[in-house]
């Protein structure tokens, strides 16, 4: 929860919000907010959608990039590296039978979620790629483990 506290530290700064500011033009509540920014918890994907909703074009991408890293399991960081970059790219529901069969679906179901979310964003594409391509690579090693 650090990076994301910290970016969202970055937001409130770059756009000369308080917390209240940005409760309100957001619709979440300011005790939200607070937690989030001191790193008691984070945003969940209806929140952030709505922070992200109100800022100003450039600030999402670094934030939603730190939500992901902060939301990982823990130790995911060695499979998957996540920046904010400028790609291209399409987001379509994966068949089920490409999904990792470990991979439960309400863990499918967030990814779908948040890949629709980053579609309005072509810098946070890039991530969305990479957690693909992490699992498959994740569930292909696993596949040969056996």
């Amino acid at each position: 929860m650090i990076r994301f506290s910290q970016r969202l530290q970055d937001v409130l700064a770059s756009t000369r919000w308080s917390q209240k500011d940005l409760a309100q033009q957001a619709g979440v509540s300011a005790t939200n907010v607070s937690r989030w920014l001191s790193c008691k918890a984070l945003p969940d994907r209806s929140a952030l959608g709505k922070v992200i909703e109100v800022l100003p074009e450039g600030l999402a991408p670094s934030l939603i990039a730190a939500w992901v890293c902060d939301a990982l399991p823990p130790n995911a960081d060695r499979l998957v590296s996540i920046v904010a970059n400028s790609p291209s790219a399409k987001v379509m529901e994966i068949p089920p039978d490409e999904w990792p069969a470990e991979l439960n679906q309400a863990s499918r179901r967030k990814f779908i979620d948040f890949a629709r979310l980053a579609m309005n964003y072509e810098d946070v594409m890039k991530i969305v790629d990479v957690l693909h391509t992490a699992a498959m690579r994740a569930a292909s090693a696993g596949k040969k483990a056996e």
